[in-house]
């Protein structure tokens, strides 16, 4: 054990695994804590949610939804009307193109003077 101390490499590696060992030791901690008070409250977790109705419309939606639709139908007409929405595709745009402003200036590009 002695020598494995002295050799500073070796002592390196032994610090790392403990210290590794006690982040994952707390982690763990931290959890099964947390669920144990979840359960004590009566506190569902999980992902069941989507499954359940919303209870509220969408007025402008590209997917078919309703008020009885679910969360997850829900999320997914945001997402889909939030990529469709003209300024985000304006904003991905500019941002696409001010990460190939390094190239070239060829006759195809808005950099030919």
């Amino acid at each position: 054990m002695l020598k494995i101390l002295r050799n500073r490499t070796q002592r390196g590696y032994v610090i790392q695994a403990v210290a590794v060992a006690v982040v994952l030791a707390l982690v763990t901690s931290f959890a099964l804590t947390a669920q144990q008070k979840l359960v004590s409250q009566g506190i569902a977790t999980g992902f069941g949610f989507l499954d359940r109705s919303t209870g509220w419309p969408i007025n402008f939606s590209l997917i078919e939804v309703t008020d009885r639709s679910p969360y997850s139908r829900m999320l997914l007409a945001g997402l889909l009307r939030r990529l469709s929405n003209p300024a985000f595709r304006e904003a991905f745009s500019r941002a696409c193109e001010q990460k190939t402003h390094l190239r070239p200036a060829t006759p195809w590009n808005r950099e030919w003077p």
